[in-house]
């Protein structure tokens, strides 16, 4: 048996003002919309892990373009904070969030 093994994978729909960006970590005013896609929905992947009691979930952004296979990604939420992957995060001002916004649309 390998390290994991897959038990299940779902989709749940992603509530509107998630998006994301595979482009390197960027401070506010390097972000470029047009380089930034909706997220549409969440990947929840849940594994059994060798030697763990309970499973492991992964969620992973899916876009007009699919999931997100990186671990390379910027995510805006839409309280106007980019996190990253890593769990650290930027708080950019609503102005600029709203800037970023609807600069995409």
């Amino acid at each position: 048996m390998a390290d994991h093994e897959l038990i299940s994978t779902a989709c749940v729909p992603a509530t509107e003002g998630f998006y994301i960006s595979t482009r390197p970590r960027f401070g506010p005013e390097q972000a470029v919309p047009a380089e930034m896609d909706q997220v549409l929905a969440w990947r929840v992947d849940t594994f059994k892990v060798r030697g763990d009691a309970a499973p492991l979930s992964t969620i992973t952004p899916v876009t007009i373009n699919g999931s997100l296979d990186s671990a390379e990604f910027a995510l805006l939420r839409p309280d106007g904070t980019i996190e990253y992957p890593d769990g650290s995060s930027i708080a950019v001002g609503g102005g600029a969030r709203l800037r970023l916004v609807d600069d995409k649309l």
